[in-house]
């Protein structure tokens, strides 16, 4: 789940939220398809969008910001495919010592 919370510059009539690929409504969710209130600044938690994965995709997914009906920004979905996912070796050690500027 991402929070995301818009800053203006200039003021808009409206902004629309909508997929590039119609098909993406079936892996995720948006609380809010538009934003009526697009005053300047910082924005409080009433009106935080909210994007929820319902079920794992294998493509990248592509969320257009629309003000007033012109492409204005995108938001890039990242797959989270369990065959796009890879293992990260790691290794956990144990210190002892005095570190100095740490």
């Amino acid at each position: 789940m991402q929070n995301f919370s818009p800053q203006f510059l200039v003021k808009q009539k409206k902004l629309t939220l909508e997929f590039e690929n119609k098909d993406a409504e079936k892996y995720l969710t948006v609380n809010m398809k538009e934003i009526g209130d697009t005053r300047k600044g910082k924005y409080d938690k009433f009106n935080y969008m909210k994007i929820t994965c319902k079920e794992s995709f294998a493509k990248e997914q592509i969320l257009h910001v629309k003000a007033d009906g012109e492409i204005c920004g995108a938001i890039r979905i990242f797959p989270n495919s369990s065959v796009l996912r890879k293992k990260h070796p790691s290794l956990y050690t144990k210190s002892y010592g005095k570190y100095y500027g740490l």
